[in-house]
């Protein structure tokens, strides 16, 4: 077997712009654009707020655009608050076979390094879709079933310091040194607890965060360990190589179409089809029962979360929101959703069970059986596939409309359209063309 670590580095140093498909180019500025839509859905919650605050104090001053507030800081400040915008609100992307949320680890260091190098947009592409392949493939070679926990943060650092490397223009030797100080710096979540880990968020700024530092360190000298993948026998290596170059896993990647966990996101599909198809509103259900996969008895899953982050990891609360909608699904979990008494109801009568036969085909399939009992009968439904999968793709205006609706309030209409318009065409323009718009100071130009 060749080494591994330096067969990653060797092909994030050749990876060009001119050799990628078209297919994965286009598929990576909607990763891009997506990625915007789900920080943006962030601002003004509490914990954008309280992570502005944090980042004003921890981080210097530097050339590299907050999302937030379009103000500047340093590569690192930029890398870990735009990080937690993008995760937030739990709307970013995610991989099947990563078991997590790559774009919003790789996407703020690779726009944040682009930022403080001045890269090219070609550059930029180049630098996302080469984070995205070591990541998921990093992530993918490990057994999910053996490790504590499948926390983004523990694998996401490697796509960002593989993005940030890259736009530094680093050899394979010295991208194969970051790795070394990725897999020491990276974070390591604990367990899991019974609330959830609130806004810590898979640790996924900090994964984002060490990323970068990584590549820093190693740009100013700084060593860390040799060949982590080959030696460290958490990752198959023989995984990590399949395809290397030819199936560009980034195609695999999902959107998210509700702010939540992706693995319940069948189940509200599920419950919105059965009230549609029994002709039936809440105020009849008697209760609900679901059968569902061991890995989701890892969310907290209160029917009365406190928080907006133990609402998104909640199987009851989130079905009973989408369901008290009408039918609609939802585009936010708003404070007030959390003491509604009608969707509070609605999820006390939510009964989750455990079925070992859909453990079989996780984390490829993510299936749960729904059985919702009505004054009208019984409606049973066994479903596995949401939309945004890449089985069952949104259009691309369904990805626009998202966006939009997430940019739209904070951009204003123009800029918004004016942003969408620069990541579409960023092949032929550089970083410094977008981030100016998304300069939250700038009122008179919304």
């Amino acid at each position: 077997m060749a080494n591994v670590t330096r067969t990653l580095a060797e092909f994030v140093a050749e990876l060009n712009y001119e050799t990628l498909p078209q297919e994965v180019i286009r598929f990576t500025k909607t990763c891009l654009l997506d990625l915007f839509g789900s920080a943006f859905a962030a601002i003004g919650t509490s914990l954008s707020i309280a992570a502005g605050m944090f980042s004003k104090d921890a981080f210097g001053g530097g050339p590299v655009t907050r999302w937030d507030t379009g103000k500047k800081v340093s590569v690192t400040g930029a890398t870990w608050i735009n990080s937690s915008l993008a995760s937030a609100v739990d709307i970013d992307d995610g991989h099947r076979l990563a078991v997590g949320h790559p774009g919003a680890s790789i996407i703020p260091a690779a726009v944040g390094t682009g930022e403080y190098v001045s890269t090219s947009g070609r550059r930029l592409l180049e630098a996302i879709v080469a984070g995205y392949e070591v990541a998921i493939r990093v992530s993918a070679s490990r057994n999910p079933l053996q490790i504590e926990n499948v926390a983004t943060g523990g694998w996401g650092g490697f796509g960002a310091a593989t993005a940030a490397s890259k736009l530094l223009s680093h050899s394979p030797t010295m991208i194969q040194n970051t790795y070394g100080l990725a897999a020491m710096y990276g974070p390591r979540l604990p367990g899991y607890f019974p609330g959830g880990r609130r806004m810590v968020k898979e640790g996924i700024s900090w994964s984002a965060l060490a990323g970068v530092s990584s590549a820093l360190l190693t740009h100013c000298g700084f060593t860390g360990p040799e060949d982590v993948f080959t030696h460290l026998p958490l990752y198959d290596s023989k995984k990590i190589l399949d395809g290397l170059g030819r199936n560009f896993l980034i195609l695999k990647t999902y959107f998210k179409r509700y702010p939540c966990c992706r693995w319940f996101h069948p189940v509200i599909d599920g419950c919105l089809d059965l009230m549609e198809e029994g002709a039936f509103q809440t105020n009849v259900i008697q209760n609900i029962h679901i059968q569902t996969f061991s890995r989701a008895f890892s969310l907290p899953n209160r029917s009365h979360p406190q928080t907006l982050e133990e609402a998104q990891f909640s199987i009851p609360f989130c079905s009973a929101l989408a369901m008290n909608q009408k039918g609609k699904g939802f585009y936010h979990i708003r404070p007030s959703d959390l003491y509604n008494p009608e969707i509070l109801r609605l999820a006390e009568k939510v009964k989750l069970e455990h079925h070992s036969r859909f453990d079989e085909t996780f984390p490829a399939k993510i299936t749960s059986r729904i059985s919702i009992q009505t004054e009208k009968g019984k409606f049973d439904k066994v479903c596995s596939v949401t939309k945004g999968d890449p089985g069952f793709p949104f259009s691309e205006e369904e990805l626009e409309e998202k966006y939009l609706h997430y940019a739209e309030p904070v951009l204003g209409r123009r800029r918004a359209h004016r942003l969408k318009e620069c990541i579409m065409n960023l092949e032929d323009g550089s970083v410094k063309d977008f981030v100016p718009i998304m300069d939250l100071r700038r009122k008179g130009q919304r």
